[in-house]
């Protein structure tokens, strides 16, 4: 039954990867992991690599300043190289 199938899809001149068609295709199109195929967002990512990134926040922000510039950490109270103590 497999050769058959490959038979057909080889003279068909379709590209077949051994999967079924119909529910299977649906989901691998719709999985979570599968590459979205909009040429706009394929675009969009070849010109920005970190246009769809998460932005990084306020708070993370003044944590990675007190960090840089040896100051006391937010929350905590301490200087950097206190922290580990």
């Amino acid at each position: 039954m497999v050769e058959k199938q490959r038979k057909d899809a080889f003279e068909s001149g379709m590209v077949w990867h051994g999967r079924r068609k119909g529910v299977v295709e649906f989901v691998d199109r719709t999985h979570f992991s599968a590459v979205n195929q909009n040429k706009d967002h394929l675009h969009t990512c070849l010109r920005n690599p970190r246009a769809y990134a998460t932005k990084t926040g306020e708070m993370t922000n003044w944590m990675n300043n007190a960090f840089e510039s040896k100051m006391k950490v937010p929350f905590y109270g301490k200087h950097p190289h206190e922290m580990n103590r």
